[in-house]
């Protein structure tokens, strides 16, 4: 078996949109491993950058067209890079006016680097689960059509 267009489209569609939730809410929104630079001497600069590799899960989750849920099972997940610069806009405030600011995001990038698919589809004829085999090329594609969705250019 193989995935249809119809059903690359989906995951295309559903990783795109959660690395795009990943962008707009980076962590999370916790920004406590976030650190300023700061010199020999002791002096901190307000801006630093932060770099993490993580995975998205449950990516189509709810299934792909053209396949009953209830006759699959569909594990599929995409491991990422984000890189980030921000700067530290914290106001301490003075006794009229209350603190105000934090960390603000400058740039982020993040990047789809790899992709694991497990479906598996029951077979009518033959009462037992069959896996769909998602050829390199197809892998390829669906990451370089996520990253270019998400702003990443076509890895080489």
């Amino acid at each position: 078996m193989e995935l249809t267009e119809e059903q690359i489209q989906a995951i295309i569609e559903d990783t795109a949109n959660k690395v795009a939730g990943i962008v707009d809410n980076p962590c999370g929104g916790d920004y406590s491993e976030f650190q300023c630079y700061e010199d020999e001497c002791g002096h901190v600069y307000p801006n630093g950058s932060y770099s993490e590799d993580s995975e998205i899960e449950e990516i189509c989750y709810d299934g792909l067209p053209g396949i009953d849920p209830m006759e699959s099972d569909i594990f599929i997940t995409a491991k990422y890079s984000m890189e980030l610069s921000f700067h530290d806009d914290y106001d301490p405030g003075d006794y009229l006016t209350p603190p105000a600011g934090g960390i603000e995001i400058d740039e982020i990038d993040v990047r789809i680097y790899d992709m694991v698919f497990e479906i598996d589809v029951l077979n009518h004829d033959t009462d037992e689960y069959e896996s769909i085999e998602i050829s390199k090329e197809i892998k390829d594609r669906i990451i370089n059509e996520v990253n270019k969705r998400v702003g990443v250019a076509e890895a080489a």
